[in-house]
């Protein structure tokens, strides 16, 4: 009996782009969105549905911490905003009851991929 499920991995805006400093950082986030999208054409087959969520910079204590990444993210954002813990959060509970999305990235903050 197959009753499918859902991976979702958290990964970063730095794993496409990539970021000074953070070579480790960046090309593990980057190898994740790889494993993703494996994990999404080998699992397929038993129902298995496997995406990734980049949450974007949010305005937390540890997003706080590094004021001028901070303030760099907004103003690279489209909408100069920076994104909301609790949208990412209730788009990850949506994600998990989808029944046909697999194998795709989401970024939650308006910069241009």
């Amino acid at each position: 009996m197959n009753n499918g499920g859902h991976i979702i991995n958290i990964s970063s805006y730095s794993g496409l782009k990539g970021n000074k400093g953070q070579a480790a950082y960046s090309s593990s986030k980057a190898a994740l969105l790889g494993l993703t999208k494996s994990a999404a054409i080998e699992l397929a087959a038993r129902d298995v549905k496997v995406n990734a969520v980049l949450p974007g910079y949010m305005p937390t204590g540890m997003g706080s911490i590094a004021a001028s990444a901070l303030e760099r993210a907004r103003e690279e954002s489209l909408l100069h905003t920076l994104s909301d813990p609790c949208e990412v959060a209730r788009f990850i509970v949506y994600l998990s009851t989808t029944k046909t999305i697999t194998g795709q990235t989401f970024v939650f903050d308006s910069r241009i991929v």
